[in-house]
C-alpha cells in the first residue's frame, strides 16, 4: 500500500520541478520558432534574388518594329547597313523609308495567268470541236482501302 499512498499525495518537489521544465520547454520552443522564422526569411530572400533572372531574358523591342527590321534585312546585307537599319528599327521616331521605292508604289505580286491550250491544227477555224475534258477523281482517300461496301454515285452509274 505504500506505493498507493505516494500516488494520492502529490510530491511538492515534483510539481516545482515540472513547472520549471515546462518553462524551460516553452523557452526552447520560442527559440526554435525564432530560428525557423529567420530561416524562412533567408529562404525567401534567396528565392527573390533568383526570380529576377527572368527579366534578363525579356524582349525589349515590340513585335511590329522587329517584323519591320526582319523585312528590311532579307538577304545579304553589309554590317554597316545592318547596324543602320537596326538603329532605325530601335528608334521609331527617326524611321525613314530605306527602300528605293515607297511602300505605296511597290509592285504587288501578280498571279500567273493560266495558259490556254494551243491549236496547231491546219483545219479551218470555222469548225470548233468541243471535247469534254476528262473528269479527274479527287484523291482524298487512300487507294488501298476496300470501299466496295460504301455507296458511290459513279459506281452506281457504271452498273446502271
Amino acid at each position: 500500500m505504500s506505493h498507493r499512498a505516494n500516488r494520492k499525495i502529490p510530491n511538492i518537489q515534483l510539481v516545482k520541478m515540472s513547472g520549471s521544465l515546462a518553462a524551460q520547454f516553452s523557452r526552447e520552443r520560442e527559440k526554435q520558432e525564432k530560428e525557423f522564422a529567420e530561416k524562412k526569411k533567408q529562404i525567401e530572400a534567396d528565392n527573390s534574388r533568383s526570380s529576377h533572372i527572368d527579366k534578363a531574358f525579356e524582349s525589349h523591342t515590340d513585335a511590329a518594329s522587329e517584323a519591320e527590321f526582319k523585312r528590311q534585312t532579307i538577304g545579304l546585307v553589309s554590317a554597316a547597313e545592318y547596324r543602320r537599319r537596326r538603329e532605325n528599327c530601335n528608334n521609331p521616331v527617326a524611321v525613314v523609308e530605306d527602300d528605293d521605292q515607297p511602300a505605296a508604289k511597290r509592285a504587288k505580286p501578280t498571279k500567273k495567268k493560266k495558259s490556254k491550250p494551243l491549236s496547231f491544227s491546219m483545219d479551218s477555224d470555222d469548225e470548233q470541236v468541243t471535247e469534254k475534258p476528262a473528269i479527274k477523281k479527287k484523291a482524298l482517300k487512300c487507294p488501298f482501302v476496300e470501299t466496295a461496301f460504301l455507296p458511290d454515285k459513279e459506281r452506281e452509274e457504271e452498273i446502271a
